[in-house]
């Protein structure tokens, strides 16, 4: 710290003695939302009068010249409110002060951010404030971590994800956002500096300057995007065939039934959203935004009804998710005699004959994905450095480009320019891009979990002979080709079968596809929810617990 920065830090703390201090620091125009700051700090007065001899809101406005009227009648707006808050609250409870010009001194801002425990920002319209980005990086270490308060019409909202968002206009909401953020433990505070500070670190003003550029060549290039108007849907081609016609409700006593009737089984299980309930997220909780399973398990009582299939030897069961494998072995692979398949089918692997030794099996569909990631590297790491919270995940057999952490709506709006312009420069490969539980995904053009559900069924057929009983059921569009792909399996299975037999080998088959919640599908069954499913298979565990006992 500069002597001249030292000596301000000193000042400002001998005026306002022991008193919190919620900084600020606008421009003194209407779209600024200075009145309405006031306005919430003088409800957060009311409505916490705990904080009244606790807190003090040094505003410091800056009057450039290039708005007259308007600056003449904001600043009198704020005089008005400001004398208004003194003579109810005390003039020790706000102190306001204005200076023409662009610009406050390095050290007057500096002094204030290091004095302010909370920064608070209203503004009802703006573009790019780096107030917000600067206090941030001086509260870094070694001095404490302060908190702060933005308007969801900044962009400063978008780009920093440990900042609280508040809406100006929703007066009561704002002063109660102040409450918390002056309730808010040293831990929590640490935390939201943490989810920030790397990316303003790592952007100086050159690499912002690069990047404009950068932005403008590509537009500029007619090879750019060209296809703005089309909209992005995944497995397209499915949507128009999935209807709600001969659409039933699953009725766990006639699947019990069944099952137990039957001698040689197979269930195919998507995990989240099925076994596993979504964890719903608030829109500006700034983690998973669509839904949250990867690091979540099972209810035990699901668990122990997955064992118990699987300890049937007339089961074959296999979990088939959107997981990569470590986080699906993580989840499940203690269970015994489980075959799991991660990356909607990507990846597979059967129970492994000892415990532990499990081998995974990747289908080749014949991608160069070297010669892939030299052409999408350069566009997902441009996106990557316009999107605090994303990152790029690269695999063996794809890539991904996840905004989990990002802002949700500015994460989104970028997806969807990330997905055409990936689908463009991507053209040549035999490939599609996916946008899928918050992020994006360049796989394989005929990967889905239909691959891999033929290829068990297939593979049990081969050892075991026809099954007499299949249960199939999942969540989400990605489902909807293991319902197809069964389907036309068990029909070439049929058609291949030898003629003059007067029953086929599935003529006999109880096939169940279901779909969790009532929707267009291709499955022939609904269940309502996770909870349903976790009764179904409890259920046929109980089942297959009394058959076993019987033996």
């Amino acid at each position: 710290m500069n002597p001249e920065t030292e000596k301000l830090v000193v000042e400002i703390r001998k005026k306002h003695g022991d008193r919190i201090i919620i900084g600020g620091l606008d421009v003194c125009q209407k779209l600024s939302g200075v009145s309405l700051k006031l306005l919430s700090f003088e409800r957060f007065l009311a409505e916490f009068p705990a904080w009244k001899k606790k807190v003090v809101l040094v505003q410091h406005c800056l009057v450039p010249g290039t708005r007259n009227d308007d600056e003449l009648q904001t600043s009198e707006e704020i005089v008005e409110l400001t004398k208004r808050i003194k003579d109810t609250y005390g003039s020790e409870v706000l102190d306001y002060s204005e200076s023409k010009g662009t610009s406050v001194p390095l050290e007057k801002r500096i002094a204030l951010y290091l004095c302010s425990d909370v920064l608070l920002f209203t503004a009802l319209r703006e573009g790019l404030n780096l107030f917000p980005l600067e206090y941030i990086f001086v509260r870094s270490d070694p001095y404490p971590p302060g908190v702060v308060l933005v308007s969801e019409f900044s962009a400063s909202s978008s780009l920093l994800n440990g900042a609280i968002r508040i809406n100006p206009f929703d007066v009561q909401s704002t002063a109660s956002s102040l409450d918390q953020a002056l309730r808010m433990e040293s831990n929590e505070k640490a935390g939201r500096r943490a989810r920030d500070l790397l990316y303003i670190s790592s952007r100086p003003s050159s690499e912002w300057t690069y990047q404009v550029l950068a932005d403008m060549w590509a537009m500029s290039d007619e090879a750019s995007v060209t296809h703005m108007e089309e909209t992005m849907a995944l497995d397209g081609d499915l949507t128009h065939e999935m209807s709600m016609k001969g659409f039933t409700a699953l009725r766990r006593d006639d699947v019990v039934g069944s099952y137990k009737g039957c001698k040689r089984r197979i269930i195919l299980l998507d995990y989240g959203g099925t076994l596993l309930e979504k964890e719903g997220l608030g829109k500006y909780l700034k983690r998973d935004t669509i839904s949250s399973v990867s690091g979540r398990r099972l209810s035990q009582k699901s668990e122990n009804a997955i064992r118990a299939l699987c300890a049937d030897s007339l089961n074959t069961v296999f979990i088939i998710s959107g997981l990569h494998p470590k986080g699906l072995v993580d989840a499940l692979g203690h269970i015994q005699h489980l075959g799991l398949a991660a990356n909607n089918g990507l990846a597979f692997s059967w129970p492994p004959e000892e415990e532990g030794n499990r081998v995974w099996e990747i289908f080749d569909y014949g991608v160069d994905w070297e010669e892939l990631k030299l052409i999408a590297m350069p566009l997902l790491n441009k996106f990557t450095s316009h999107t605090n919270g994303s990152t790029i995940k690269i695999r063996d057999t794809g890539l991904a480009w996840s905004y989990y952490f990002a802002d949700p709506e500015w994460g989104q709006m970028q997806a969807k320019q990330l997905t055409l312009e990936l689908e463009t420069a991507l053209a040549a490969f035999d490939i599609k891009v996916q946008h899928v539980q918050g992020q994006i995904e360049v796989v394989p053009h005929r990967l889905h979990k239909g691959v891999v559900a033929k290829s068990i069924l297939s593979r049990t057929i081969q050892k075991y002979g026809y099954p007499d009983f299949v249960l199939c059921m999942g969540d989400d569009v990605s489902d909807e080709h293991m319902y197809t792909s069964v389907y036309s399996f068990l029909v070439d299975v049929d058609a291949e079968a030898e003629p003059g037999n007067s029953t086929g080998p599935i003529d006999n088959l109880r096939l169940y596809m279901c779909t969790v919640g009532k929707k267009p599908t291709h499955a022939t069954f609904y269940v309502d929810d996770a909870t349903e499913v976790e009764e179904l298979i409890v259920s046929l565990s109980n089942a297959s617990i009394s058959m076993i006992k019987e033996v």
